[in-house]
């Protein structure tokens, strides 16, 4: 029976892995959408270049600095994302198989009217 698993083991191995697998996607998720941003502020880099037009050139500059504002912030969040992976990868543990016990405990009936009753009187 040792290598048997129990049901505890089985849910935290699969909370494991749909957390990882949560985490994977989330992160190719953030690398796509920098890729996608460093493409798009190319792009305007190249039509700067090759205008112009002061007014055009003014708001290709202003496209510019928010793409890259984006960009910033996007990439520190695979740090924020390794940091909330750590934090949430080891919440659930089995610290030891449970006990079936052959008699079950119950509660012990006998003791609890004479103290129930001497806590009334005294409490009143």
């Amino acid at each position: 029976m040792p290598d048997e698993l129990t049901y505890a083991q089985i849910f935290i191995e699969d909370r494991t892995e749909k957390q990882a697998e949560r985490f994977s996607n989330l992160g190719a998720s953030i690398e796509g959408q920098i890729a996608q941003l460093e493409e798009d502020m190319r792009k305007i880099a190249e039509k700067k270049s090759v205008t112009h037009d002061q007014d055009l050139v003014r708001s290709l500059d202003q496209q510019l600095i928010s793409l890259q504002d984006m960009r910033t912030r996007l990439l520190a969040q695979p740090y924020e994302l390794r940091l909330t992976e750590t934090r949430y990868a080891d919440l659930i543990t089995q610290v030891e198989k449970a006990e079936v016990r052959e008699k079950p405990v119950k509660p012990r009936k006998l003791l609890k009217p004479p103290w129930l009753g001497f806590l009334g009187r005294w409490w009143l």
